[in-house]
């Protein structure tokens, strides 16, 4: 099948064309960038790609492709997807301009005014919390992928909120890599600014929160508050929730277990120092660990994800697996 990458040239674009070279069901017919075009894909890629070449955007909007992958800021996103559904393509975006289907909090947090599709077509895909079937995959027009630290949070929450075990509003604390930014050539990402430095930004106002709060169906508040790491890539959230009632350690391990049994990208482990940047960097996989406090009450999880691998282009890959009907790994059984 012919698909089509559109933002090629950003840090989630270059995981894309990477992974999708090697993909057996699909071939890349165009590499959208208007700031790199007429440069060789390769020469970005972290892995073999082929001759492929960076295309302007509106060289690729032509191209015949039957599937395309926004990778995009939300704006260009919001557009392109209109045009790219106008030409009979299907579109996976991995930006947030068709995650939220509240038209207060999409405003606010985005911008944009709620994209108008016939129902049924535009639909969110977190498969591991939210898996949509066959039937309602069949006539999709839009995905919208998950945002990273969405990822990381509601597969740490979506057990306990879906056992009705959560009291009050959880709190969060979570870092990323500076990748998570996208390619920016601002003083604010340089290396002299980075280096050595550890800082939060965007403190209880994160976009992604009304995203986990649809998600996972909570309706008690998040309080986020996410950090800037001085590495390339990775997630690393600690989510703080009081329970309903005691729960044992074996008992919490029982219902991720429950949750997430069959999930190959999703792994529970006992030890919460193994949920750390180095086993989950370079993977699709999320790791989980729990830990409860002397009363059985409160329950601090650990969540640690690639950002750019299961926090956007390895997920989007799950997707269009899911789309194209092929197992959910297809393509992706190296990072698994």
């Amino acid at each position: 099948m012919p698909v089509t990458i559109f933002g090629a040239s950003g840090y989630a674009g270059l995981e894309l064309a990477t992974l999708l070279a090697s993909h057996p069901a699909v071939a890349v017919v165009g590499h959208a960038s208007d700031n790199f075009a007429g440069k060789a894909v390769g020469n970005f890629a972290r892995g073999p790609v082929g001759a492929a070449v960076f295309q302007r955007v509106e060289a690729v909007l032509e191209a015949p492709a039957k599937v395309a992958f926004l990778a995009t800021p939300n704006e260009a996103s919001y557009a392109l997807a209109r045009k790219l559904v106008d030409r009979g393509v299907r579109v996976i975006d991995l930006s947030g301009a068709h995650r939220l289907r509240d038209a207060t909090a999409q405003k606010h947090f985005y911008g944009l005014d709620l994209p108008a599709y016939p129902d049924g077509a535009l639909a969110y895909s977190l498969p591991e919390v939210l898996r949509l079937d066959r039937a309602a995959f069949s006539a999709l027009s839009v995905i919208a992928n998950p945002g990273c630290y969405a990822t990381a949070i509601a597969l740490a929450l979506a057990p306990v909120v879906a056992a009705g075990l959560v009291v009050g509003a959880p709190i969060v604390d979570a870092a990323s890599g500076v990748s998570g930014a996208g390619r920016k050539a601002t003083e604010a990402y340089s290396f002299t600014e980075l280096a050595n430095d550890f800082r939060s930004y965007r403190a209880l106002r994160h976009q992604h929160v009304p995203e986990v709060r649809q998600l996972i169906g909570l309706e008690q508040p998040i309080h986020f508050v996410p950090h800037l790491l001085p590495v390339a890539r990775g997630i690393l959230a600690t989510t703080h929730v009081t329970l309903a009632e005691p729960l044992t350690p074996a008992a919490v391990e029982s219902l991720y277990a429950a949750r997430y049994a069959g999930e190959i990208f999703v792994k529970y482990v006992e030890d919460p120092e193994e949920v750390r940047l180095s086993r989950v960097v370079g993977t699709n996989r999320c790791r989980l660990s729990a830990v409860l406090d002397e009363t059985g009450t409160h329950l601090t999880i650990f969540s640690a994800i690639d950002n750019l691998l299961k926090g956007a282009s390895g997920q989007a890959i799950q997707n269009l697996n899911l789309l194209l009907g092929l197992p959910e790994t297809t393509g992706l059984e190296a990072l698994s």
